[in-house]
Parts: structure tokens; sequence; C-alpha cells
């Protein structure tokens, strides 16, 4: 048996993944699946470039799939399966029978197959749901038994009236504290109640009242309905928190003998009925299984790349499988929608405009996966539209599945979030700190303007013109003096290091669009020394990758796949979309604005086994650097006073912020002497091979890091089952009546 086929990953799935060359699953895969797989919300935190889209994608794709087969075993497609409620409708008029609607309910309420069992697992927030059919006559009779613990009102509403019970001028309610509930006025009345107990439910609608019993006692009008809902049809209701109920609405006896003057809800004739408004959407047809949703293209397209290589064994019927991000065709997206897609990959962008002009909806809707999840959510309104998204997921009987996935999820956002979203989610927790993995070797230059020299035999680096209003010096004695010279110093130590390193490849982040273009226009205007074009490649060929790209970002991508491009330089809008396989090299040329996006960056390399070598320049003092407070962010802004002085320029503090780096990896990140060696590894540039395959065992000091982290723990573990044996032996002895030497 394989190490996949152990987490009840599928033999087809197996045999797609073991030819991509996975033999094992990662750690985080190990943990994810199964939970997923048995229908629990995730949460995951892992380190870069572990696996973590495999461990989502892999179930997700073998559960569509089943769903898919079963609809077809059963002669009929997801398109022409009946909604709960349309089911519901239909037989309120044909067999008389009520159930609980799955689709006037809260997400958080999870209604069995049929239609009679009610339970909510959110043990913070109440969950409500309403009867497939209303009254607007007669006198009616339902009973609802409490069969496990937790808070729970039952009573009725009206249809428009909120799903929390009793808490507004349409719906009444009965609480297992012993009170009745309206308009949010919670006052005494009968008597507690809790599991095993029976409540009965009594609604007279010629009396205009409202009773309820316990056990078969009756306890006495509760409620006069009011003149004002006269007319409108009253459902049977409930709200729960961390409960079970179960109703009966006469199709079976009753446990306690039917008030008298009332009849069951299932045997109230026709014209005291009002079947629920509350249907399944038409569009449910062609709707997604699963929705993905991405902070970048680029990784949208690589999670389409390898749930289509999952799939790639499954037999039929094949899964739909749509990308669906910005700068592409907007209108041949929509048309794949309303043809039928299964799973869509999507930048939240895109979707949230194609679920507004209606082309995407979420009425089949089963997965909900949020891939980088403190990335998506670091943008402005992304969270507004994440619960958005959830508002508009289907109320069906199987609960919806959430999923957040990313390298880093210990922020409040996400915790919040999570807490509103999702239900007794499992934490996948495979990092702590945000470490990164033991095969990537972090090294930096000191950017010293007071003990480096600008070559001037070089070609002249078009900066980023923040000093163009100063009269700045090379090597002179002020700030502004000593922030330009720090300019012209880096780039040329990146020529430097690709020389001395003989980069192949390598990804240059930098922080603004402008600076990407000047850096990547620099190298390109090299000169080509000798042997450098042995590949046919020029030793220097460089792009940019940056937001502002529009349709040249997928095509410099793919160049830099390809290897026709040597040196990707680029924002962090491309730190989570770019999966190169073997990458040997990246150089953060400024360091990010927030360590968090460190992580981001450098786990582009060290993937898979790979070795990697992260490299970050970092001047030794402040350098100005554009922080743009207009609409400007092509590099057209000249306004370069101060921002505190209402300018666009701020001074950047790099070893603060590499301060904080190393504290949030729990790492020192050494300097490289004057030849860039990496002294802290012993080694001479050129003596490791970044980019090949190595053992885990190559990385000792690594490993001993995290293994001194443990120490701790399992020391105290193991004072905790010392304490526990010696506890279970003395009181076995008592017991027995020996004494213990």
């Amino acid at each position: 048996m394989s190490a996949f086929e152990k987490l009840g990953v599928c033999p087809e799935i197996i045999a797609a993944v073991e030819e991509l060359g996975w033999q094992l699953p990662t750690p985080v895969q190990n943990e994810a699946i199964p939970l997923i797989l048995g229908g629990g919300d995730v949460l995951a935190a892992a380190e870069t470039g572990t696996g973590k889209t495999g461990a989502f994608a892999l179930p997700v794709v073998q559960i569509v799939h089943e769903t898919l087969s079963d609809q077809v075993s059963l002669g009929r497609s997801a398109a022409s399966a009946p909604s709960s409620a349309a089911s519901s409708a239909a037989s309120s008029s044909s067999t008389e029978s009520v159930v609980l609607s799955t689709q006037d309910r809260d997400l958080t309420c999870a209604i069995a197959d049929n239609g009679l069992t009610v339970q909510s697992r959110a043990a913070y927030n109440w969950a409500g749901a309403r009867a497939s059919c209303g009254f607007v006559d007669g006198a009616v009779y339902f009973e609802a038994k409490v069969t496990d613990e937790g808070l729970a009102r039952v009573g009725l509403a009206t249809e428009t009236a909120t799903l929390n019970l009793g808490t507004d001028a349409g719906s009444f309610g009965f609480g297992g504290t012993g009170k009745k509930s309206y308009k949010r006025k919670f006052e005494p009345y009968g008597e507690p109640f809790g599991l095993g107990d029976v409540i009965g439910v009594m609604l007279d609608r010629t009396q205009r009242t409202v009773g309820f019993s316990k056990n078969g006692t009756l306890f006495g009008t509760a409620f006069d309905i009011p003149p004002a809902l006269d007319g409108v049809a009253i459902f049977p209701a409930v709200v729960l928190k961390n409960a079970e109920m179960v109703f009966n609405f006469g199709a079976t006896p009753f446990v306690h003998p039917l008030p008298s003057g009332y009849v069951a809800v299932d045997s109230a004739p026709p014209a005291w009925r009002v079947a629920g408004g509350s249907v399944a959407p038409a569009e449910a047809e062609h709707a997604p299984a699963c929705l993905i949703l991405e902070p970048t293209r680029e990784l949208a397209e690589q999670v389409v790349e390898q749930i289509n290589a999952f799939g790639k064994y499954l037999p039929e019927p094949q899964l739909r499988t749509l990308l669906l991000t910005g700068g592409s065709n907007a209108k041949e997206q929509a048309a794949r929608l309303r043809r039928g897609v299964d799973i869509v990959v999507a930048t939240a962008g895109r979707a949230k405009e194609m679920l507004k002009n209606g082309a995407l909806s979420l009425a089949s809707t089963r997965f909900f996966v949020m891939d980088e999840a403190d990335d998506l959510l670091s943008a402005g309104d992304t969270a507004a539209f994440i619960r958005s998204v959830y508002a508009a997921l289907p109320l069906t009987r199987l609960r919806v599945q959430i999923m957040c996935f990313s390298a880093t999820l210990h922020t409040p956002v996400i915790r919040t979030l999570a807490a509103e979203l999702m239900q007794h989610p499992t934490w996948v927790d495979l990092k702590g700190h945000d470490l990164l993995p033991a095969t990537v070797h972090h090294a930096a230059v000191r950017i010293d303007p007071r003990v480096l020299r600008v070559d001037k035999s070089r070609p002249v680096f078009k900066a980023d013109r923040v000093h163009k209003k100063d009269r700045v010096r090379v090597g002179g004695p002020t700030d502004a003096d000593a922030s330009h010279t720090i300019k012209l110093l880096k780039v040329q130590i990146l020529v430097d290091l690709i020389d001395t390193y003989a980069m192949d490849q390598a990804i240059v982040f930098c922080r603004t669009r402008l600076d990407c273009d000047t850096v990547a226009a620099y190298l390109n205007s090299l000169p080509v020394v000798a042997g450098g074009q042995a590949s046919g490649v020029s030793k220097y060929a460089a792009l940019a990758l940056h937001s502002g790209m529009n349709a040249k970002r997928a095509a410099n991508l793919e160049a830099f796949k390809a290897g026709s491009i040597r040196f990707l330089v680029c924002t962090d809008v491309a730190a989570r979309g770019i999966d190169i396989s073997g990458l040997p090299f990246v150089i953060n040329y400024t360091l990010p604005d927030e360590a968090a996006q460190y992580v981001h960056r450098v786990g582009r390399v060290g993937r898979a086994d790979t070795l990697g070598l992260a490299i970050s320049l970092v001047a030794s003092t402040k350098e100005r650097v554009w922080f743009h407070t207009c609409s400007s962010r092509s590099g057209k802004c000249s306004n370069t006073a101060l921002v505190s002085d209402g300018g666009c320029t701020i001074w950047y503090d790099e070893p603060a912020l590499l301060g904080a780096i190393e504290d949030l990896i729990a790492e020192e990140i050494q300097f490289m002497d004057a030849q860039y060696r990496l002294p802290h590894l012993d080694a001479a540039p050129g003596s490791i091979k970044y980019g090949e395959k190595v053992d885990v065992v190559e990385a000792p000091s690594s490993s001993a890091k995290y293994i001194d982290a443990l120490k701790p723990t399992v020391k105290t573990l193991a004072q905790l089952e010392h304490n526990a044996q010696v506890s279970f032996l003395t009181m076995g002895a008592e017991f027995e009546g020996v004494a213990l030497a």
C-alpha cells in the first residue's frame, strides 16, 4: 500500500502524482488530506514550497469527481438533480409531508436527508432554519425533541423574519432556559428543557395564539399574534447553538397526545398551507462544485495546471476546470461558466466581477478554498468580498467545506475570519515560527556607502530619480549623498554576485515597479563577455514582472521558465505566483516592507529538496525611496518631498527590516565577506551546487535548530508521562491494598 493510499487517495490520482515524481506525501499533505476527505474545515500553515497546493487540491479533485460519478450512475447529472427546497415544496403539495427547508436556513445549520434532524456545531453563533411549509389558517401542532446538549429555541416565524428566532417582530421562540422570546424580549415561561425533552409547539391562526408544551405538559398561551400578521404565512422554526433537535410534523405518531382542537402539521388541509418560497437557483445546473481563490494570476495558473495533472487518469466524467483571472477575455470565461464547470480557480478581482454580473453562480459549491489566505486578505476590500462569497454559498444539506492555506496564518484578521466562517476547523500548524526549509541558505551583503566605492568604469545606472532635485555627490557626506551612492552600489553588487556565483537563473525582488524596470534595463544594457552567449542567451538577459505589465506578465514569466531569460526582476506581486523547479537563487535587491514577505520571496528556492541561496542587499544607512501617496505608480510622479512634508518619498531603514526578518524566521542572517563568500558555511563561491538535489542530512545545523526548539516540549511531555504512570500505579496499588515502595 502506497503512502498516499493510506491517506485515502484513490488509485487513479496516485498514478498521476507518482508520474509527477511524488513518492511520499509532504507533512502538510499527510495532515490535511485525511481531514478534508473526512469532511472537515481546515486551517493549514506550512513552509513555502511544502506541497500546500496538493494538500487541498488532491482531496478536492477526488471528492468532486466521486460526486460527478455518483450522479452519472444514478442516471442524472448534477444539473438534473432536484433541489432540496424544490423537493420539499413538491412533497408539500403532493404527499402532504413537511420537512425543514435546506434553502431557508443559516449555512452553519446542517439538515439530515430526512429533513427532520437539524444540527449546528457553531459554538459561538446562533444558526436557524425554517420548515418548507407555513400556515395562514387553522390550528396546527408539531413536536421537536432535544437529541444533543446545547442551546436551542424552537417556535414559529414568518418567511421574512430573521432566522435568529424570537429577536424580531416576525418570530416567536421558546428556549431551553425556560424563557419565551419576541422582539428580543426574553421573559420567564414554562420551565427549562434539555437533552431528551420533547417540546410541543401549537399555532392557532384562528385565535391568533402561540403556545408550547414540555413532555406533554401544556404551558398555555405564550404569545398573541399581532393583527399585522393576519394572512401572513407562519412557519415552524428553530435556532441552535452547538445543539441538535429532531422534528416530528406528524408523519409518525407523536410522543405525547395531540392537544385538543389541533391537527398535526402534516395533516393540515391545503387551504391552510403556503409553500416556502426559498428554492434552489436554476443556475445550479452549471455551477462549480469548488471555488479556489488565489492572490495572483500566476499562482492561479499553476493551481489549474496541478489540478489538471492530478485528474489525468480519472475515468469519465472528466473534471471541467476553469481559470478565472483578469487579463483574459471575460466574455469567453462567462461562456465557459454557462456551459458548466466543476472547479473554478480565480483571483479575487475577476471572481468578484463574475459574481456581480451573475456569470458565476455558487449554487452547487461544496468547497471554498482560500489559498495564500494572508496575502488574499492583505488587499483592502478582500475580507469584505470573502464574507460576501460566504453569504452566497448554497444552502444544501451538505455543509460547505472551507479551507485556508498559507505560509503565514498567524494574523488576527485570519483568526477573526476563521471564527466567523469555519466550523470547528482543524489547525494544521507545521511552522510555529515562519521558518523556511533547511535547504535554503540565507546571506546578506552590507551596502556601506562609506566603505564601498562605485566603479565609474561601468555603464551608468539610471536610478529611480528620487534625488533628481538634490545636489548629490557619490561618496559625499550628506544623507542624500549616501542614499544616492547606495543606489549605484546596489546594482553594481548585483552584477558582481551574478558573476561570482555564475548565476544562470535568479529572481531579483525590488520594492517598486520603477525599480524593476530600471534594474532590468541596466542588466540588458551590459556588454556580453566572452562565452556569455554559449547557450544563445545573453549572460544578463532580464525581464521585469510587475502589476503594471498586464498582457506582458504571462509572456515574461513563460520566457523565464523556458530559460530564454536568465533574470526575472519583479515586485512582491509575483512572490506567490512563481514555481520554478530547481530555481537556485533569489536576490532581495531591496528588503520587503513587511517581514512576512521575505518568507514568500525566499520560498521560491529550496523546493523539493533542492538547495537554494537567498541573498539580500542591505544598506547600512537609510535610503530614500518612493512611497506614493498620489495616484501615480508608474514613475511619472515628480514629488520627491518626504511624505511627512506632503510628498511621495520616505527614508527606508533596511537594518531594522533585517532585524524583523530574523525575528520572524528565528535565524540570524550572516553577512558575506568582501569576496562574497559564506563564512558561516565555510564555503567559497561555486563550491556549493545550488539548484541541485541534496540530502536533508546535508543541513545538520538547520535540523539541530528545530531539534533544540523541540527539546523543552519533549522534556515536559516525558515528565507528564512519568507522572501519569506513577499516578496510575499508585491508584491501582491503593485499590488492591498494596503499599508501593
